[in-house]
């Protein structure tokens, strides 16, 4: 008899609205002058659903990137400044880092990764429909400039090479 992993906990929450025993809705209710709470920090990134994504894109990439390696010269770094103010435009700290140090290598699959991920998040902020009070528009220059520069790094490296 094999054994079988535990499966996962679900939890939900249903919202009903206050009603009388009855069914019928409770006239004495008084409305909530409090608003919801805020999303805690941390949480989903904000803004509509493709931009969100795209800002989860972004932060990924800075991720992959700063640990991508010495040897791309000035062009990555530039690129973690273009992927930094496109953060900050959209209202998001970059994130903090990773606590690794670059490596005196350049790691080809962490560049690829990165690369990917922004190619995403600029597909992500162009195809959304919301402008999102206008930081779509603000925060897209910024992303394709990052590309601009990743390309320019991965095109003017020169040094050893690991893969993950």
């Amino acid at each position: 008899m094999g054994t079988a992993p535990n499966a996962s906990v679900v939890f939900a929450v249903v919202f009903v609205p206050p009603s009388t025993a009855g069914g019928k809705p409770n006239a004495n209710q008084q409305p909530n002058p409090t608003p919801p709470a805020a999303a805690p920090a941390g949480a989903n990134p904000p803004g509509p659903p493709m931009i969100a994504n795209g800002i989860a894109m972004l932060q990924d990439a800075r991720s992959n990137l700063q640990t991508a390696g010495d040897y791309w010269g000035p062009h990555l770094v530039n690129a973690l400044k273009d992927i930094d103010q496109a953060l900050g435009v959209c209202g998001v700290a970059p994130p903090p880092s990773n606590g690794t140090t670059p490596q005196p290598w350049a790691n080809k699959t962490l560049m690829t990764l990165g690369t990917q991920r922004v190619t995403k998040a600029q597909n992500n902020f162009t195809n959304a429909k919301s402008p999102w009070g206008g930081r779509r528009d603000k925060a897209l220059p910024f992303i394709t400039k990052a590309l601009q520069e990743l390309k320019l790094a991965a095109a003017s490296y020169k040094g050893p090479t690991v893969s993950n």
